[in-house]
C-alpha cells in the first residue's frame, strides 16, 4: 500500500477553526459595543456642557451690563434682585428693560432656565428636550456691604443639570458655577 497524504480539512479541524474565529469575533464585537457606549456618554456630556456653558455665558454678559434701578423693576439703588421660591433666579435692568433669568420647573423633576424681558413670553436658554436643570441658585453681593468698603456688586450663578434621557449609557450630570462683576465699578 502506498502512503498518500490527504488534502483538505477534517471535520474536527474545521470545528476548532470556527470556534477560534467565533471567539475573536465575539471579543471584537464587545470592544466595538463598548466604544459606541463610550462615544454616546462623551457626546451627551459634551452636549450638556455646551448648553450649560452657553447659558452661563449669555447670562454673564447681560448681568455685567445691569443698570442701577430707579425703582421701576427692582428696589431703587440696586443692580440685582435675587428671586427665591418656586421660580429661583435673578431680576435686573438691562438696556432700560426689566430682565429676569429664572428656572421654570416642570413636573418631571427638572426644568429650563428662561429669559423674560418685561411682560414678554419666556425664551428658553436651555433645551428641555436634551437636558433638565435640577438646580439654579443665585447669590448677589456688594449692595449690603457698602459701609465696609465693598461697593462692587457681584453675582454668583450656579447651575446643576442632567441629560434628559432614560438610557443609562447616555445619562450625564454636570454642575457649573461662575461669578460676575459689574463692568462699570460701583455703577450709580
Amino acid at each position: 500500500m502506498s502512503n498518500q497524504s490527504q488534502k483538505g480539512f477534517s471535520v474536527i479541524e474545521l470545528l476548532v477553526t470556527m470556534f477560534i474565529f467565533s471567539i475573536i469575533v465575539g471579543i471584537s464585537a464587545g470592544f466595538l459595543i463598548s466604544a459606541i457606549g463610550a462615544q454616546k456618554r462623551s457626546s451627551a456630556s459634551q452636549q450638556l456642557f455646551d448648553q450649560m456653558f452657553h447659558s452661563l455665558e449669555y447670562m454673564s454678559r447681560a448681568l455685567r451690563a445691569a443698570e442701577k434701578s430707579t425703582g421701576s423693576c427692582i428696589s431703587e439703588g440696586y443692580n440685582y434682585e435675587v428671586l427665591l421660591g418656586d421660580t429661583p433666579g435673578i431680576k435686573f435692568i438691562h438696556r432700560g428693560e426689566c430682565w429676569s433669568f429664572v428656572l421654570l420647573n416642570e413636573q418631571s423633576g427638572g426644568g429650563q432656565i428662561v429669559k423674560i424681558v418685561g411682560e414678554e413670553s419666556p425664551v428658553p436658554l436651555t433645551s428641555g428636550a436634551t437636558m433638565n436643570i435640577t438646580d439654579f441658585s443665585v447669590i448677589a453681593r456688594g449692595h449690603e456691604n457698602e459701609d465696609q468698603g465693598e461697593k462692587q456688586p457681584r453675582v454668583t450663578l450656579s447651575i446643576q443639570g442632567e441629560s434628559a434621557t432614560s438610557r443609562a449609557e447616555a445619562f450625564q450630570s454636570i454642575h457649573m458655577q461662575t461669578s460676575i462683576s459689574q463692568r462699570a465699578y460701583n455703577t450709580r
